[in-house]
C-alpha cells in the first residue's frame, strides 16, 4: 500500500505541491475568515443580549421605584385621610367644653382632651407599619420647660418631673424662636444634651411652638417626612386653642374665687 501511494505521488507533476499548497492555503484562509466572522456575529448577538437584559434591568428598577412611590403616596394619602377624620371629634369637643357650666369639670375635660389628642398625634403620623413615634406638650416654667402631657412611649414618671433647660434644648430653642424646628437627628444639634437617666432609640425631632409658653415635640426613630411636619403644624393649631380654653377657664375660677371672698368679706 506504501509502495502504491509512493508511486503515484512520484508520478505527480511538480508543480502540483504548489497548487495543492496555495489551495490549501486558500481554504485555511476562507475558514478562519468564517470563523472570525461567525465569532464577530455571536459576538454583536451577546452585545445586543446583554444591552437587552441592561434595559429590561433599567426598566424594572424604574418599575419598581414608580410602585414604591405609588405604593407611598397611597400611604401618605391614607395618613392624612384618617388624621382629618380623627381631627374632626376632637375640634367638635374642644368646641362643646364651653359649654360646661361647672369650671372644675371643664378643667378635667380639658387636660382629657389635651391627653387624647397628643396620643391620636402619635398614631396619626405613622405613614407605614411598625413605625414609632412619641409626643410631648412642654410648659415654660421660667428658665425651664416641664413635661405636662405625654404619649405612650416615655417613661411613666416623666409628666410633671422631666424638665429641659429652655437654652440648651431643642424645644428650647423653638420657643424662643418661635418658630417650627425638625432635626432628623438630634445628636448633631448643638442644643442637644444626652440624657443619662434613659436610653431612648428616637433620633429624630419636630418642635412646634403651640403658644408663648407651650411646646410640642414629636421623636421618631426615623427620620420624618414633610407630611408630618404638616400634621404637627395642624395639631399645634388645635393645642393652642385648648391651652387658650385652659386660660380662659382659670381666669374665671380665680375671678370667681375673688368674688366668693369679696361677698365673704361684706358679710
Amino acid at each position: 500500500m506504501d509502495g502504491f501511494l509512493k508511486g503515484i505521488l512520484d508520478k505527480l507533476p511538480p508543480w502540483f505541491y504548489s497548487v495543492s499548497a496555495v489551495l490549501f492555503l486558500l481554504v485555511l484562509i476562507i475558514f478562519f475568515g468564517m470563523t472570525l466572522f461567525g465569532a464577530s456575529r455571536i459576538t454583536r448577538a451577546m452585545h445586543s443580549i446583554m444591552s437587552r437584559d441592561r434595559r429590561i434591568e433599567q426598566l424594572h428598577d424604574r418599575l419598581h421605584e414608580a410602585i414604591r412611590r405609588a405604593e407611598r403616596q397611597d400611604n401618605v394619602a391614607s395618613q392624612l385621610a384618617t388624621a382629618c377624620g380623627n381631627l374632626s371629634p376632637l375640634l367638635h369637643q374642644l368646641n362643646a367644653l364651653r359649654s360646661h357650666l361647672n369650671l372644675m369639670t371643664r378643667m378635667n375635660e380639658i387636660e382629657s382632651l389635651a391627653q387624647r389628642c397628643l396620643d391620636t398625634l402619635s398614631s396619626d403620623i405613622k405613614v407605614s407599619a411598625g413605625g414609632r413615634h412619641r409626643c410631648a406638650l412642654w410648659v415654660q416654667q421660667e428658665e425651664e420647660l416641664l413635661l405636662v402631657f405625654a404619649s405612650s412611649g416615655f417613661p411613666k414618671t416623666h409628666p410633671g418631673n422631666r424638665r429641659l433647660h429652655i437654652h440648651r434644648s431643642i424645644a428650647g430653642r423653638c420657643l424662643r424662636k418661635r418658630q417650627m424646628i425638625h432635626v432628623d437627628d438630634v445628636t448633631e444639634d448643638d442644643d442637644w444634651e444626652p440624657n443619662h437617666d434613659s436610653k431612648s432609640p428616637y433620633a429624630s425631632l419636630i418642635c412646634v411652638p403651640v403658644s408663648t409658653w407651650v411646646v410640642l415635640t414629636v421623636d421618631g426613630i426615623q427620620a420624618m417626612s414633610r407630611e408630618v411636619e404638616l400634621l404637627c403644624e395642624l395639631y399645634g393649631v388645635l393645642f393652642e386653642g385648648i391651652f387658650q380654653e385652659q386660660v380662659n377657664t382659670v381666669q374665671r375660677l380665680a375671678g370667681e374665687h375673688l368674688g366668693e371672698e369679696a361677698n365673704a368679706s361684706g358679710a
